[in-house]
């Protein structure tokens, strides 16, 4: 009997092992990440959240994290990462825009999105090329207008310094089109992209009433965005740089 028992220990030993380095003691450490929907590029209906949502992931699993995801509006996002109820944002065109702010660290950049104007089709506007130059006047030759814009959604600068102009500020992208079909606005500061998919996927009728002003006001890049009141942003910050480089490197990204 006891040899018997002695021969049942050594064969539990392995497994016991076994289930042991799978424990939670063990597990991969989890970044938590506030995010707003941008359909094509982040929603929770998207396949693995969408791309900008898949590289984060990605990234940090080549660095040993995992990634939790929790959506919220824009503005709610924001101040969950930035009160560090979140460990960081994603995404952020903050740097990109000359927005930083100094409540968080961003990380390098990766391929973002296209900003531009939307508008009716009826609506005969247009404005030179020349202008994209000098984006301050281009905005002031749009004083006429009511112009909607998310609320921590895509911006510039020139926009948010011209403070002259009417601006609808909104939750979703989703209102502004809305908006623009009942002529609440005239004008949508968007992604192009975004309204393209949130048009096919929940607003076809507005396919052919509505079109994005060419040529687009800026091509921008996303950030991930660590709240300095997390203890360990700037790890955070450093393990995504190193695995968004991995990804470039193999050609991943």
């Amino acid at each position: 009997m006891k040899a018997r028992r002695r021969q049942l220990c050594r064969s539990a030993a392995p497994l016991l092992f076994a289930l042991l380095c799978a424990s939670p003691l063990h597990a991969a450490p989890t970044v938590v990440l506030a995010a707003g929907e941008r359909p094509p590029y982040l929603g929770p209906d998207l396949p693995q959240g969408g791309y900008a949502a898949e590289l984060a992931t990605a990234a940090f699993q080549r660095e040993g994290y995992r990634v939790r995801l929790e959506f919220y509006t824009w503005a709610r996002a924001r101040l969950q990462a930035e009160q560090g109820k979140a460990d960081g944002l994603l995404t952020s065109e903050a740097t990109a825009a000359g927005l930083a702010d100094p409540a968080f660290v961003y990380t390098r950049r990766f391929p973002g999105g296209t900003t531009g104007l939307l508008k009716k089709k009826s609506l005969a506007l247009s404005y030179p090329a020349e202008q994209l130059r000098r984006p301050a006047l281009l905005f002031k030759s749009l004083a006429p207008y009511r112009i909607g814009a998310v609320r921590d959604g895509v911006s510039l600068p020139a926009f948010e310094a011209a403070s002259f102009l009417h601006k609808e500020i909104v939750a979703e992208d989703l209102n502004n089109l809305d908006m623009l079909d009942q002529d609440r606005v005239q004008l949508a500061l968007v992604d192009k992209f975004s309204a393209a998919d949130l048009m096919v996927g929940q607003r076809p009728r507005l396919i052919g009433q509505l079109e994005f002003m060419t040529p687009p006001l800026a091509h921008s890049d996303f950030y991930l965005a660590f709240s300095k009141r997390v203890g360990n942003h700037q790890q955070l910050r450093d393990a995504f740089n190193a695995g968004l480089a991995e990804l470039s490197r193999d050609g991943t990204l």
